[in-house]
């Protein structure tokens, strides 16, 4: 796409990373053997959420500017993707790529050394198979009935390179800050109390540790390393990533008059996150289903209908790896009051401890609020109509839609504190002590459910005035009703 006039790619290797004509990534309209696979995240944003197999592909078109008035809801790009179909022999392919670690090499410039790859196995294979439906005895769909089924599977395995930490000392962690002093200056570090008062010896007493605190630090590990300031290195572990897709499509022609196609497309992508502490990942999954059907009419030599009508379907869930594990809900352990208890949303608070003594990492999630759930889908009809009289070749069209967006997310379930040494002089300290900097909460739930509806009517003629000057006519009419939430 991104050799087309007018085209840029952005680089972001994503479904929004080519833009048309100087519009946004989001403007963009996407089409599956005439049927819509956009997937709109709300009134002005679409994308992109239909990944088909290039194997699965027989052409595609796209139309960035000036196009015609049968393409329009959206501003951008226009890309069509046509699906194979079967014939009357049988055809197959089997393939396999492969990329490895084993095969690539890591080198340290500056110390000029060869490193140890990080783990990285991927695997794409697929097959597909196409020809006359037949069945032995029963039926012989030569010359009329075709299929095409195409599958294809991806695994890739990945890890990370190693990463080092802050994390809090044992010391501190019963209390024990005798040893405290300022890492940039290495000036020690006097802790006072809310009044003032220098605290005895720099030491907690343990009555006075907060229970949370206590809870919480108990999900992060101890020191095992030393490297500066540095006392903590993670053992990374690789993720693997999934994908599955399958397109299966069926032609059975009537007459040479009449035919019609029914094309079904199903993908399943899971991304894995890599986790640093454990189950301090991110996962999603995103399913996407697509059924088109069509119906074509030969009226005469001049006259031809084609009626397309389809179903789309976009859902993720997006799950983190604390996500209903009981010995992972620790914002309720901690008895924070009035944090999610639903375990959709188990895992930890979002804890923030930085000031003069340093900045310390505690277990935490790699995104702090959700998991969100989410999905868009569309119902459609269209019916185009060509007729070729005389010089004129006109198109006229009807394109009806209802569009379904849901949204279901906690935008803060599980809280979030800061602590930066206002109270004792330590931010460490003052997380021993529960002596919050500032503190947010927002349990609710961000329920969407919202449907409406598109009309669209076209007329358009190409009026070929010579051999040299062919003269574009077009009228579009687009209606795109108000989003109308179900509840």
């Amino acid at each position: 796409m991104s050799l087309v006039p007018g085209a840029i790619d952005t680089g972001a290797g994503n479904g929004t990373s080519v833009r048309f004509m100087g519009r946004g990534g989001d403007d963009s309209n996407f089409r599956v053997d005439g049927v819509d696979a956009t997937s709109v995240r709300n009134q002005t944003q679409s994308k992109s959420r239909l990944l088909i197999s290039m194997d699965a592909i027989s052409e595609f078109k796209v139309s960035s500017a000036l196009y015609s008035a049968e393409s329009g809801g959206a501003p951008g790009g226009h890309i069509n993707m046509l699906t194979k179909r079967g014939g009357n022999q049988f055809h197959g392919t089997l393939w396999e790529f492969n990329r490895n670690d084993a095969l690539t090499q890591t080198y340290d410039a500056i110390g000029g050394t060869s490193l140890p790859s990080p783990r990285l196995n991927r695997n794409q294979f697929g097959a597909n198979i196409s020809g006359p439906v037949t069945l032995p005895k029963v039926y012989k769909g030569t010359d009329k009935t075709f299929f095409f089924f195409n599958w294809e599977r991806g695994r890739n395995s990945q890890g990370a390179v190693a990463g080092y930490r802050t994390v809090p000392t044992q010391e501190f962690r019963d209390g024990n800050f005798s040893k405290l002093t300022n890492p940039r200056t290495g000036v020690p570090i006097v802790l006072r109390d809310p009044q003032n008062v220098p605290i005895a010896n720099n030491i907690i007493p343990k009555s006075a540790i907060s229970p949370q605190a206590a809870t919480f630090i108990g999900f992060t590990p101890l020191p095992n390393t030393s490297n500066g300031t540095l006392n903590y290195i993670n053992n990374p572990v690789s993720a693997l990533s999934k994908q599955d897709n399958y397109n299966d499509r069926i032609d059975h022609q009537f007459s040479p008059k009449d035919s019609i196609f029914g094309r079904f497309v199903f993908n399943d992508t899971f991304e894995a996150g890599v986790p640093y502490w454990g189950n301090d990942q991110r996962d999603n999954l995103g399913r996407t289903k697509n059924l088109s059907l069509g119906y074509t009419r030969t009226v005469s030599a001049s006259i031809v209908n084609d009626l397309r009508g389809g179903y789309h379907n976009f859902y993720e869930n997006e799950t983190f790896g604390t996500t209903g594990l009981s010995s992972f809900d620790v914002a309720n352990k901690m008895n924070l009051p009035l944090v999610s208890k639903d375990p959709k949303f188990f895992g930890p608070p979002v804890v923030n401890i930085s000031g003069n003594d340093g900045g310390f990492s505690v277990f935490g999630l790699q995104r702090t609020i959700g998991p969100r759930e989410r999905s868009n889908g569309i119902t459609q009809f269209v019916d185009n109509l060509s007729w070729q009289k005389g010089k004129h070749f006109m198109k006229f069209g009807a394109d009806i839609a209802r569009r379904l967006v849901t949204f279901n997310q906690a935008r803060d379930p599980r809280g979030q504190f800061t602590f930066d040494g206002t109270y004792t002089g330590s931010s460490m300290a003052d997380f021993m002590l529960g002596y919050v900097r500032s503190a947010s909460l927002n349990p609710a739930v961000t329920v969407t459910d919202l449907t409406n509806y598109w009309q669209s009517y076209y007329f358009n003629d190409d009026f070929k005035v010579s051999q040299h000057l062919t003269l574009n006519f077009g009228v579009r009419y687009d209606y795109f009703g108000k989003m109308v939430q179900k509840d």
